[in-house]
């Protein structure tokens, strides 16, 4: 596990995977639920995006599943409680990186555990 803050990755850091091959670039931080975060966290305003006001887990797994509401309670446990980064892919697809995916930051880069394909995806947005 890194103990590498998620709020102080940037927008726009390259990401690489285990092997070393480039992933994408970050578009977006998601840093843990305020509402499952201890009295620090909580209290700290720069991990408080947005989270009142709707279940960002549950969001972003009916993106990646295209609808399907019927998750795994772990598996939204794991995304609210660490957090994630959003990626995007060079073909316009992207992928989410949840916060134990990640290893290290390196030069500003961020690598992972584990290897691209193993990464929840999705398709690129065709709304604009």
């Amino acid at each position: 596990m890194n103990d590498l803050p998620l709020h102080t990755i940037p927008r726009g850091a390259l990401v690489f995977d285990r092997l070393g091959r480039p992933v994408g670039n970050v578009d977006y931080v998601q840093t843990p639920d305020v509402r499952r975060a201890n009295d620090f966290v909580r209290d700290d305003h720069e991990v408080n995006n947005r989270q009142g006001i709707w279940d960002f887990a549950e969001d972003i797994l009916e993106l990646v599943f295209q609808g399907d509401d019927q998750f795994s309670d772990d598996l939204v446990a794991r995304i609210e409680n660490g957090g994630y980064l959003h990626v995007i892919k060079p073909d316009g697809s992207g992928v989410f990186v949840f916060w134990d995916q990640v290893a290290h930051e390196e030069d500003g880069a961020i690598f992972l555990n584990m290897e691209a394909h193993d990464l929840l995806s999705h398709q690129p947005s065709t709304a604009r």
